[in-house]
This record gives C-alpha cells, structure tokens and sequence, in this order.
C-alpha cells in the first residue's frame, strides 16, 4: 500500500509549538463558516495553489487570521474562532507550507486533546467532515494499517491510523500524534503536484 502523504510541518523546527501544553489562542472575530456542500477538492479558506506567502498572508490578514512563528518556508496561523466547527473537530490553528514560495500545503490543527476517547472523536468527526465537504471517490481513500483501531497508543504516533483521499490534484491526510502528554489532530491538505516537484 502506497504510504500516505507526510505533512511537512511535522518536520519543521518551529512545530512544537502547536502542540505545547497551552492550546494556541484564538481571537473572535465574525469570519463566516466555511460553506458546506459537495464541492471539488480544495486548500481551506479559500486560498489558492501555488500562491505566494505575501498574497496568502494579506488574504488571512483580511479574514482576521493571527501570525503566529513564521519562517522562509512554513507560517503559522490561529483561526478565528467558530470558522470551523464540526461536531468536536473545531481546529484552531493553520500551518502553511511553501515550496520556492508557492502554496502547497495548508494544515488544520486541533491541539492539546487530554482525553484519548476524545481524539478518537475528534479523528472521526474530521474525516466525516471532509465526506461531507467534497467530492472524490470513495476508491480514492486510503488508510494506515491501524485506521480505526480503538487503541489510543495508535493514535500517538503519526502513521499508525491515517487515513487519506486523493484526487487529480490534491490529497488530505488526516492523522494524529501525542507530545506533551496531549494528543493532536492535523488535517492536511497537499498539491499533489507541487508536492512531488523539486
């Protein structure tokens, strides 16, 4: 089975910070829901592959996002609050990726889950979230080889129960991992295309 696609930020130095004991804090602005329905396969809040950081970041600015770390290639976000609420999966935070200052990958983070029937929730919730949202293939989704599993030590490390869909042009992974005592949820979406170039 092919390996689901790794966020990048999992590499970045500045991650951790996401996912510290205090959960990142979020402002409450009136940004209106992202919209329901089936819609073709796309990054969040309506930005767009292969934009830059300087456009992206004006385009969050506008919509009362938050900066949090920065650097060349990764910018971290808080979101509004109430932007996206889906039973439990309510994340809190953006991380962007750039590749020669292109767009190509967008994260939603839920951080600092205490409870491991939580996470279990919350994963679920956000994979519901995502049929609900956009149209792909049900043959298009692939998973890890404990998906599913109510073992909360499968949830801890990234890899063990994700799962993924993939179409022409994108793929979102949803996966989890544990660090502080505190599980993370990170749905990410990737240009496929971007994503394997070099």
């Amino acid at each position: 089975m092919k390996r689901l696609l790794i966020p990048l930020l999992f590499i970045c130095p500045v991650f951790p910070a996401l996912t510290s004991a205090d959960a990142p804090h979020t402002f409450h602005f009136g940004l209106k829901a992202e919209p329901e329905g089936n819609i073709p396969m796309a990054f969040p809040f309506g930005l767009e592959t292969g934009q830059s950081k300087v456009s992206a970041t004006a385009a969050l600015e506008a919509k009362g996002f938050q900066r949090d770390n920065y650097d060349k290639d990764f910018t971290f976000w808080d979101i509004p609050a109430h932007s996206i609420e889906y039973k439990t999966f309510k994340p809190t935070s953006l991380a962007l990726t750039y590749r020669n200052d292109k767009l190509i990958q967008a994260t939603l983070v839920q951080p600092a889950v205490e409870d491991c029937q939580d996470i279990m929730t919350i994963f679920q919730d956000s994979i519901d979230y995502i049929k609900h949202r956009y149209v792909y293939s049900p043959e298009n989704i692939r998973t890890s080889p404990q998906f599913g599993s109510n073992n909360c030590v499968s949830y801890m490390k990234s890899d063990q129960n994700g799962w993924e869909v993939v179409t022409n042009d994108y793929a979102v992974s949803i996966d989890s991992n544990w660090k502080n005592l505190k599980y993370s949820l990170f749905v990410t979406y990737t240009n496929t295309s971007l994503y394997d170039s070099k």
